[in-house]
């Protein structure tokens, strides 16, 4: 038992480890729009770099994937996003599930969103 928890804590400590480092390479370029760079800012401070990066699918979709698949979408997918970043999503992503948000409010998931969605190429 003691080795099966000790096993847990190794991994867990290493999954902090990758995603500070997702997030570091990630966040090495702050965007010029302030509303993205507050978005950045909130990304960085919840668990969103455990599972994405900007530019590599980690777990999730890369933000700069999701940016391109809503590139020429209306202003309408920004609350859309929002929500399934406050609900959790499953299947839009190959087998990928997002885990729910719910202590994030609409206004900070809306941020996010707009971060993300910045990164179009």
């Amino acid at each position: 038992m003691t080795c099966f928890v000790v096993g847990i804590l190794a991994s867990c400590s290493n999954n902090s480890q990758s995603s500070s480092s997702s997030a570091d390479s990630s966040t090495t370029q702050k965007p010029a729009d302030p509303i993205a760079e507050k978005g950045l800012d909130l990304v960085s401070t919840n668990d969103c770099f455990g599972c994405h990066n900007v530019a590599v699918k980690v777990k999730g979709p890369a933000y700069q994937d999701v940016a391109n698949r809503y590139k020429d979408s209306s202003a309408s997918i920004v609350d859309t996003l929002a929500q399934r970043v406050i609900r959790g999503t499953t299947g839009r992503w190959d087998t990928a599930v997002m885990t729910p948000h719910p202590n994030l409010s609409m206004e900070d998931a809306r941020t996010m969103v707009k971060y993300v969605l910045s990164l179009k190429q």
